[in-house]
């Protein structure tokens, strides 16, 4: 007689799974080079390159751009009727924004700062 051993099979998925969006990652470049947090940001278009904004208490309106090459974060704003340059010139003493993902935990690091800032996904909802 064959006896059918059955073992139970778990299947774990993560609670911290969270795929972050371009427009996250803008945010995040954003947030940490302007110095404001990711909560005041709105996302005006979605999508590979993500538009962002943000009003100040002050009331001035901010509008940004990014693109995403590799594992770098490059931004533009929009200034006085137009997109500007995109901020990606070691020439101009731009910073350099790279990111990684560990254990649903977003990191960017700021080479002009050398330091890194973390966001869960609550900072962009």
């Amino acid at each position: 007689m064959k006896f059918l051993h059955l073992l139970p099979l778990c299947f774990v998925a993560s609670a911290h799974a969270y795929d972050f969006t371009n427009a996250d990652l803008c945010k995040a470049a954003v947030a940490i080079d302007m110095g404001r947090d990711t909560s005041i940001m709105k996302t005006k278009n979605a999508g590979e390159i993500p538009v962002i904004s943000y009003t100040r208490d002050d009331g001035d309106s901010f509008t940004y751009r990014c693109k995403i090459v590799g594992n770098q974060i490059i931004w533009s704003g929009f200034i006085e009727g137009q997109w500007g340059r995109w901020r990606d010139s070691v020439e101009y003493g731009d910073t350099t924004f790279t990111y990684r993902v560990s254990n649903g935990t977003l990191i960017v690091h700021s080479d002009m700062a050398e330091a890194e800032s973390t966001y869960q996904a609550r900072d962009f909802q």
